[in-house]
């Protein structure tokens, strides 16, 4: 009895054992391939503002853009006198609504203004975030896009002219 199980062992062994390997060695290198197709593109960054003027003399954004759900920007709005404020914003499917922007609560000089959207630093945001726009922001490509030799990396600056 014992001379028929160990030959059968053995041939389950030589049989599974190289099947098994090369499964293992396909799965892994299978995994390699889709890691490196599923790395991102360069995200060309872009705003499309659309504002607000309500009836007592406040403004509000909807600002569309491409940038990843979740990421966080800060809105600064600034006139040429002493009219400056801000407000930090998330995207959410492809959008970013702020809120309204008042002078102290009430109604905003009528002007020209400045809209300025910026970025915090890459390694500051999520890991799901660098996953789209890279550790040091190395994704993001575009005219707002400035590169900040202090912290290292790509940052998010923007700036448009607003009419109240």
């Amino acid at each position: 009895m014992k001379k028929i199980i160990i030959p059968i062992i053995l041939l389950i062994i030589i049989i599974v054992f190289p099947t098994l390997y090369s499964y293992l060695i396909f799965e892994e290198e299978s995994y390699i391939v889709n890691e490196v197709e599923s790395k991102p593109e360069n995200i060309e960054v872009f705003f499309n503002i659309n504002h607000i003027n309500t009836s007592d003399g406040k403004i509000k954004f909807n600002i569309e853009t491409n940038l990843p759900n979740g990421m966080q920007l800060i809105l600064t709005l600034r006139n040429n006198r002493d009219y400056t404020a801000q407000a930090k914003v998330t995207v959410q499917n492809g959008e970013i609504i702020s809120p309204e922007f008042t002078n102290h609560g009430g109604s905003l000089e009528r002007g020209n203004y400045d809209l300025k959207i910026s970025s915090s630093a890459a390694s500051l945001y999520s890991e799901d975030i660098k996953k789209w726009i890279g550790t040091s922001g190395e994704f993001m490509i575009g005219k707002y896009i400035k590169y900040d030799s202090l912290f290292e990396c790509n940052l998010i600056e923007a700036i448009f002219e607003v009419v109240i």
